[in-house]
């Protein structure tokens, strides 16, 4: 095997003689696509009420994709102008096959011409290999290469431009005027900044140059600590007005501009460090942006023809900050300050002299308070970073690209591409040798796109040749540890993982070695030769700590060893990783960095994947598209390949998919609901439950991965990883501040290199599938909010069924909401009238609150109904007058959350400064729990005789230690915002969203 591992690097022995190339997947002469079963299908892409957004007609692609692979295909990487078609006319891409052939012939014909292939059989074998990668859905390349690439050298098309390429036959950058001939195919990109306005790498030079890396598709970050803090000495006289002005007008910049021109959201990183004057202003910026923000949607501006609170309406584009992610970089030394409770000081930019005193404590509070109110910042760990930077005596890292995945030098970018990893896993065995093939093939592409891709600056382009960083990565990992029986969150989930990025950093360096002896190491490497090499042999150890433990950091996280498939990747990656040490000591590499795990957002709905990166799944029923429009529900494929897995039989895996889908006829028809939850299936073992635990709580489930769960995982993977993992790790709604400060400590401790959170409904621009009336109807006479209709009476019997009416009103509708009481003052009936008679809203609350009522008075807990109601999406919703609840998302939504308030006394889900403020004014009513507890005080007196509290079937709010965490982790999803393309509801994807409607992502894949 170790002979084996270095087979492609000595076979060319001498620099320049090219890459050998073996065929895996295709034969000589013949072609890749007739392998392929194809169909026609059209692509019809809808918002929710039906308008049809996109529409394409006859788009041929292989039968083995879904309908959502289509339509992303469809809508945004076939090019729809230009193209010549087979009569001569000039039309659009109709095919899968234009698409891929474009890509993998423009990557061939380059690396032929600039000698990377040892013969015109090798370079036609890249290209088939490569082809049949793509078009099977085993890998995929970030979105500017299926945007951008090919559309020159296989259509000939051309496209003015004036970005920035490498002469390679005179050795320097040039300025290419045919934008398509050195298309942009970075995703990520880092920016330096300097202290000055005018000129290069200046502020206005830093807006021009992001406006084009968004055109194209791409994302870009900048750490701004070297501008001026505000009040800092001018040299010319007077002071600065402080980075804050500079950065408003950035996030301006980036708002106006789509990426990819139509494509998608821009993607921007803005990185400070925590000893910048100006940090305490930039921790504290979006958050107080947000609750501007929410001052004007709760007043109804910004919001869509539909009511709702719209992300690109008139309230989010007032305010500044919402086009970035935000994240400090702390040392060690601020670290270590918190623990001990020390002063920090702020450097002026200048001088270098302390400009401000504070303690770090305080400032690590603001971070964690305004990250806990809007999720922002996020945190950077820099002696991490600096501890695995491969280019040391160039510069340090400054900054990463908006998903925090490249950590690099200034000025330099990386093109992203990923693997599948189920594609590699049949059930009876991971293929080690087919996933090292595809890493090297795609490695080989990627390096090949360094010198064929253009730039936005000269000095970008000058860099990026000069160090050549990489990112190849994977997708599905979630979906393949489930596949195998293996929990997300176990210690063999994590040794599994980690030897999967082992072995595929492993391959990819010694790809670069290879290709070094071809090529020459990257012009950069001599300079660096000593801490890259280091930075080698780090890898190495951590997989020889993995493969003996099952931890690459066994003295902080616990290890354990998959009994099936582990011990062959991870004995492969110790072989691989041997040879890369040993060669790159003698040849070099051709590449910097090698790796990160990006969000993979678009292109792994593009390959059919299940999870995206290195997240777990986030429900075990899925809606899988039709070709024909509409959505059919199915159950998570990868819930009966475990089972499988896991021992059970045929017969029981059946019975165990009806529990969670429910059952239906032959035809289709639904004759039961399914629980949408492994957790009390028939036949299923307790310890198995693990395994099929998701993001979010799934159905009736309580279940769920919790937080440390995710940061676990990350640190599994990040010590075999060039760059870093894009990942959020999401938090219930219900945690405190000093939570969220101990998941960025824990984050730090276990030697991440970024990390960013998500507290669940902690943006108003979140919940944004919510209907709001423009203007309420005039007020009926009739009960407000809280009112009684009467005062329980004091008989000999217990407590006598009593009305509590409220009256919300909802949009245009009126409602009017009855709670009916037990004599023990537990809520049992529910009925729900609006304002407009016989109308067909009206019918849909009664029915609610007759279904409700049942379920009641059947023995389920109110509790629980309440709690699954929290979140729902519904089409009567939007803003209301309750002086708590400001909007709802449902009617469901509203009766959910009155009477986990009313009767229960939880308020997790109220706003603590409107809560406070609404119990010190006079129109404050008492909720229900604590008047009725207040009634029995006096019934008790009054009769003299002892009675169970109420409070022995009501939780007061006081009562916060005996919550159950799984009944406050709702649906992380609830409040994910509407697709800006397609206006369905979008998914988390690492610090961004995904729509699994359209395929649209709102970050850097």
């Amino acid at each position: 095997m170790k002979a084996q591992a270095a087979q492609a690097v000595k076979s060319a022995e001498k620099a320049g003689s090219g890459l050998r190339i073996d065929r895996r997947y295709t034969q000589q002469g013949a072609s890749v696509f007739d392998q392929i079963e194809w169909t026609t299908r059209s692509s019809i892409i809808a918002e929710p009420d039906g308008t049809v957004v996109f529409k394409f007609d006859k788009v041929e692609v292989p039968a083995a994709w879904s309908q959502l692979a289509t339509d992303i295909l469809a809508s945004k990487y076939l090019k729809r102008a230009q193209v010549k078609t087979q009569d001569g006319t000039v039309g659009s891409e109709t095919s899968a096959r234009q698409v891929v052939s474009r890509i993998a012939t423009t990557f061939r014909w380059f690396g032929e011409k600039y000698g990377y292939f040892a013969s015109a059989d090798d370079a036609q074998a890249f290209e088939d290999e490569l082809t049949y990668l793509l078009i099977t859905q085993r890998a995929a390349f970030n979105s500017p290469v299926w945007f951008n690439v090919g559309h020159w050298h296989y259509h000939n098309i051309n496209q003015d431009g004036d970005n920035w390429a490498w002469d390679m036959e005179n050795g320097r950058v040039y300025q290419e005027n045919n934008y398509y001939a050195r298309p942009q195919g970075a995703a990520c990109f880092i920016q330096r900044c300097e202290d000055w306005i005018n000129g290069p790498m200046g502020i206005m030079d830093l807006v021009d140059k992001e406006a084009r890396l968004f055109k194209g598709g791409s994302g870009t970050g900048t750490n701004f600590s070297r501008v001026r803090g505000r009040d800092e000495p001018l040299s010319g006289g007077g002071v600065s007005s402080g980075l804050m002005s500079f950065l408003k007008i950035l996030d301006t910049n980036a708002g106006s501009i789509k990426s990819g021109g139509t494509t998608r959201r821009a993607a921007k990183m803005v990185i400070l460090d925590a000893d910048h004057p100006d940090i305490e202003e930039f921790v504290g910026w979006k958050a107080h942006e947000e609750k501007k923000a929410k001052l004007l949607l709760q007043a109804g501006i910004g919001l869509d023809s539909m009511g709702r609170p719209d992300f690109n309406g008139e309230a989010y584009t007032t305010v500044s900050g919402q086009n970035s992610n935000n994240s400090v970089r702390v040392t060690d030394e601020f670290m270590n300050a918190i623990r001990e409770d020390k002063e920090w000081n702020l450097i002026a930019r200048r001088s270098k002299k302390t400009w401000k005193t504070v303690r770090a404590k305080e400032l690590w509070n603001k971070i964690s308070r305004c990250a806990w109110e809007c999720a922002d910042p996020g945190v950077q760990y820099d002696d991490t970073i600096q501890r695995w930077h491969t280019c040391k005596n160039t510069d340090k890292i400054y900054a990463t690209n908006p998903c925090s995945e490249f950590v690099f030098l200034d000025e330099t970018s990386c093109n992203l591409a990923s693997v599948n990893l189920l594609k590699f896993f049949d059930d009876t065995k991971f293929d080690v040798d087919a996933y090292r093939y595809a890493c090297r093939v795609m490695f080989i592409a990627q390096e090949i796109g360094v010198d064929l891709f253009s730039y936005p600056s000269r000095t970008i382009a000058e860099t990026t040749h000069k160090t050549r960083p990489l990112g190849l990565g994977y997708a599905n990992l979630g979906t393949l540890l489930m596949c195998m029986g293996l929990p997300y969150d176990s210690a063999e989930g994590r040794a599994m993982a980690g030897a999967l990025t082992a072995l595929m950093t492993g391959e990819a360096y010694l790809t670069s070695v290879e290709m070094a002896r071809v090529k020459g190491p990257f012009a950069l490497y001599e300079e660096n030769r000593e801490p890259m090499l280091g930075v080698m042999r780090m890898h190495r150890d951590s997989t020889y700590e993995l493969f003996r433990t099952g931890s690459p950091i066994p003295e902080k996280m616990a290890g354990a060893m998959p009994e099936k498939w582990f011990e062959d990747i991870a004995k492969t990656a110790v072989e691989v990783w041997d040879d890369v040490v040993e060669e790159g000591s003698k040849h070099g590499f051709r590449n910097a960095q090698a790796t990160v795990l990006a969000p993979t957002g678009t292109i792994a709905l593009l390959m059919d994947c299940d999870t995206t990166g290195v997240e777990p799944d986030f429900s075990l029923v899925k809606w899988k598209k039709l070709a024909g429009g509409g959505y059919f529900r199915i159950i998570n494929q990868s819930v009966p390949r475990a089972l499988r897995n896991l021992g059970y039989t045929n017969e029981q895996v059946k019975v165990i998919e009806e529990h969670v889908l429910g059952k239906r006829t032959a035809d289709g028809t639904v004759l039961e609901l399914g629980k949408e939850t492994i957790e009390g299936a028939p036949h299923v073992r307790t310890e198995h439950y693990a395994v099929f635990d998701c993001a979010n709580r799934c159905g009736d489930g309580v279940r769920f991965i919790a937080p440390e769960g995710h940061i676990h995982m990350m640190a599994a993977s990040q010590p075999f990883l060039s760059g870093a993992i894009s990942k959020t790790v999401n938090l219930p709604s219900d945690v405190t501040v000093e939570d969220v400060a101990r998941t960025y400590e824990l984050g730090w401790n276990l030697g991440l290199k970024a990390i960013a959170l998500y507290r669940d409904g902690c943006k108003a621009s979140q919940p944004l599938n919510a209907k709001a009336a423009i203007k309420a109807e005039a007020k009926e006479e009739g009960p407000t909010w809280g009112e009684m209709v009467r005062l329980p009476k004091f008989t000999d019997n217990i407590i006598k069924r009593e009305v509590a009416v409220m009256d919300p009103k909802l949009g245009r509708i009126k409602m009017h909401i009855i709670f009916c009481e037990d004599d023990r003052g537990r809520p049992m009936e529910v009925f729900m009238a609006v304002g407009r008679n016989a109308s067909s809203v009206n019918e849909f609350c009664r029915d609610l609150g007759i279904a409700w009522s049942k379920q009641l008075q059947l023995g389920r807990p109110a509790k629980d109904l309440a709690l699954d109601m929290v979140g729902e999406v519904g089409a009567i919703a939007g803003m209301t007058d309750h002086p708590l609840f400001k909007t709802c998302m449902s009617v469901k939504d509203l009766v959910g959350k009155m009477t986990l308030y009313e009767y229960y006394g939880k308020t997790d889900f109220i706003n603590p400064e409107v809560l406070e403020t609404y119990q010190k004014s006079l129109n404050y009513v008492k909720p229900r729990w604590q008047v009725l507890e207040e009634l029995h005080h006096l019934r008790s007196l009054r009769e003299a005789r002892k009675e169970k509290p109420l409070t022995a079937f009501t939780t007061p709010a006081a009562a916060k230690d005996s919550v159950d965490p799984h009944e406050i982790a709702k649906k992380f999803m609830a409040d994910a915002p509407d697709c800006d393309v397609c206006g369905f509801k979008t998914v988390r994807n690492a610090a961004c969203f995904k729509c699994l409607n359209c395929g649209n992502s709102m970050g850097c894949s």
